[in-house]
């Protein structure tokens, strides 16, 4: 059985669309070593960053479109960190958007943002 396709315009592309929203950690804690057997100590080199990590938004339109990306900072709202990355070169263009959330996670606030940032971008 042949299944049947809609022909899309290009103005019905830009409103179909993928989103993804990923975690990137600063650091790859390992929980287990390789050692000669029968050491009794064994020295790990951490940076203390381990827990640090930053969240991703990512979206593409079915037309191939590609929409800036958005990272989420862990932080204050208004706090020093978001004020000195709106000052960014990128962030000042428009090629990347910069939020801060107290944990970096992308929860509903977050979304509701980004939601109106694509919102307010001419993509067609």
């Amino acid at each position: 059985m042949r299944k049947k396709y809609k022909i899309y315009n290009e103005q019905d592309l830009c409103r179909i669309g993928n989103v993804d929203e990923t975690p990137i950690v600063f650091e790859i804690y390992q929980k287990k070593t390789v050692e000669k057997i029968g050491n009794k100590t064994v020295t790990i080199r951490i940076f203390g960053t381990e827990k640090s990590r930053i969240s991703l938004i990512l979206y593409i339109l079915s037309n191939g479109f590609k929409l800036p990306p958005m990272i989420v900072f862990k932080g204050k709202t208004d706090g020093t960190l978001i004020k000195k990355l709106e000052k960014h070169p990128l962030v000042k263009n428009k090629k990347v958007y910069v939020v801060c959330q107290p944990n970096s996670w992308v929860d509903s606030s977050i979304f509701l943002i980004w939601l109106k940032v694509i919102g307010s971008m001419n993509h067609y």
